[in-house]
């Protein structure tokens, strides 16, 4: 390295897509210097994603638990089981696959993980891509930015995700053996709630309270809905609570305009980009990207879902909130009318022009009934 560059790559960033792409570059045995910088001084992970995948797959290590069927149901009737030869819902839980990453990052010699540093202003001068953080200016040949895109006046979210959830305990064995990934669903004027349940085995249940709604929706009354799942349920909290808020429907990032330095967020340019599915989408990223800064070449950014399924995502998201105090009805009838891989491609934000087409029919066919 010249002696204006501080690093070869520089990750702003140290969450799934820093940890994914330094996962691979060791793997890989490349040499050069690799610098993440995180503003958090602990950031320890306490997040589970959900994804339809097969037996095997990059993140198989840190599957917990599986499950074969799944269903959607709505509050006082109708629902719909699902089954695909050859493909599970698995669980994925964040601390150990954080724990394990994070371990051979600090076993790596080139490259370095860097807390409590923030970055602030960007641009590229010399040759180099330089950051401005609170410990001074960093220069690196490359940087990749994985901060994730707030919403402004031109990036508004369609609708959030907001949840809370728990470990809770079964006492009386009357979970479900399948993943309930939208059941008891219902429509009021907050939006689409339901039960997200997962079933692990020895009366432990992963159990959340979600809401679909136009504005996110506080802890406090999200962390009610999930006390009232638990009495309902007739379960006990065995663990702490989690909360969080998922934007739905952010556009797709443009480019960004300082030279050598790329996106890789995850919450953009799908209707639910931001859920488990994108981990295994940046799992290939991150193989792309060693393979790319190999071979000498830039490194590319991270794309959510292409222009195919980009379209069907709006369309969806047009059909949900056409009429908000039906969202149930349109989910429950997606899960009853399509086939089901096809509604797994839709829910993963990754349909294709077959899926497509299919969601498109059945969404004209409702509205032309409705």
């Amino acid at each position: 390295m010249s002696d204006s560059i501080d690093t070869d790559l520089l990750i702003i960033g140290g969450g799934l897509a820093a940890m994914a792409l330094a996962n691979r570059l060791i793997e890989s045995g490349a040499r050069f210097q690799v610098r993440i910088i995180e503003p958090r001084d602990d950031f320890a992970q306490n997040r589970a994603w959900g994804l339809w995948a097969p037996a095997r797959h990059a993140l198989s290590p840190f599957v917990n638990a599986r499950w074969t069927r799944w269903s959607f149901s709505r509050d006082g009737g109708g629902g719909a089981e699902h089954a695909i030869p050859g493909l599970s819902y698995q669980l994925v839980e964040s601390g150990p696959l954080f724990a394990r990453r994070r371990d051979r990052i600090g076993d790596a010699p080139h490259i370095r993980l860097e807390t409590g540093i923030t970055a602030h202003q960007t641009g590229h001068s010399g040759g180099s891509v330089f950051v401005e953080t609170n410990a001074g200016r960093l220069r690196a040949r490359h940087v990749i930015d994985t901060r994730p895109v707030s919403a402004s006046s031109s990036q508004i979210p369609v609708m959030y995700q907001s949840f809370a959830g728990c470990l809770s305990q079964d006492g009386g064995g009357t979970a479900s053996p399948c993943a309930e990934i939208m059941t008891r669903m219902r429509c009021d004027s907050a939006g689409l709630a339901f039960d997200y349940v997962l079933p692990l085995g020895d009366g432990r249940v992963r159990t959340e309270a979600v809401r679909w709604s136009p504005v996110p929706l506080e802890r406090a009354r999200l962390e009610t809905e999930l006390e009232e799942l638990l009495s309902r349920r007739r379960w006990t909290r065995a663990g702490p609570v989690s909360y969080g808020v998922l934007p739905t429907g952010l556009p797709a990032p443009r480019e960004h305009p300082v030279r050598g330095l790329v996106a890789a967020r995850m919450q953009t340019g799908g209707w639910r980009a931001g859920a488990g599915q994108s981990l295994l989408r940046l799992e290939n990223w991150a193989g792309t990207v060693t393979h790319r800064l190999l071979a000498g070449r830039a490194p590319p950014a991270f794309h959510g879902p292409g222009l195919v399924a980009g379209l069907a995502s709006r369309r969806l998201l047009s059909a949900l909130t056409r009429d908000p105090s039906a969202m149930d009805r349109t989910v429950l009838s997606l899960a009853g009318s399509l086939p089901p891989a096809t509604l797994v491609h839709v829910m993963t934000g990754n349909p294709g022009v077959r899926d497509s087409a299919r969601l498109m029919l059945h969404l004209r066919a409702r509205a032309d009934t409705s």
